[in-house]
């Protein structure tokens, strides 16, 4: 047993499972302490993005129905009684449950309240592409437009359009 041999001949078989072993263990390692960090962010045991906060039900979304732009820039995150919403293409989605990628302080926290397609067409966070029209786009930009699109159906509840004021 590895408990009963001296720490020299431990050392010596562990060494001889190569670099491959170290590797292997360091991958491990990093993956743990990413995991924990993530964790411990989201203040749960499970992943924020999947809506498990501990042993919490995951919030419904709430349907809007039609909404105008001004309308759509309370949900921004700045109140924490509401849902955060982001439109795409004039569909609006409950992003809520992605408040770590979303919500105030996070990487696009910008896009909330907004309709974020122009940006996202773009890959971009400047202020004048969250303006949501998706006028002169290239037919790459409106790919990948779509591609977002077709993200936002599949994860989050579509709770509303985008109407004229």
């Amino acid at each position: 047993r590895a408990s009963d041999m001296p720490l020299s001949a431990l050392l010596e078989r562990v060494s001889s499972l190569g670099n491959g072993f170290f590797v292997a263990l360091w991958i491990v390692a990093v993956t743990l302490l990413v995991w924990q960090r993530r964790r411990r962010r989201s203040g749960g045991a499970g992943d924020a993005e999947d809506g498990a906060q501990g042993v919490a039900e995951p919030v419904k979304p709430v349907h809007c129905g039609d909404i105008t732009l001004e309308e759509l820039r309370a949900f921004d995150g700045s109140d924490p009684n509401k849902p955060l919403y982001v439109a795409v293409k004039g569909k609006v989605y409950d992003v809520t449950r992605g408040r770590t990628f979303y919500g105030p302080g996070c990487a696009y926290s910008c896009f909330t309240g907004r309709d974020a397609s122009r940006a996202l067409a773009k890959m971009s966070f400047t202020e004048e592409d969250l303006a949501g029209t998706t006028e002169g786009l290239t037919a790459g930009e409106t790919q990948i437009l779509d591609d977002w699109e077709m993200k936002f159906l599949t994860k989050y509840a579509q709770v509303g359009q985008v109407v004229p004021a």
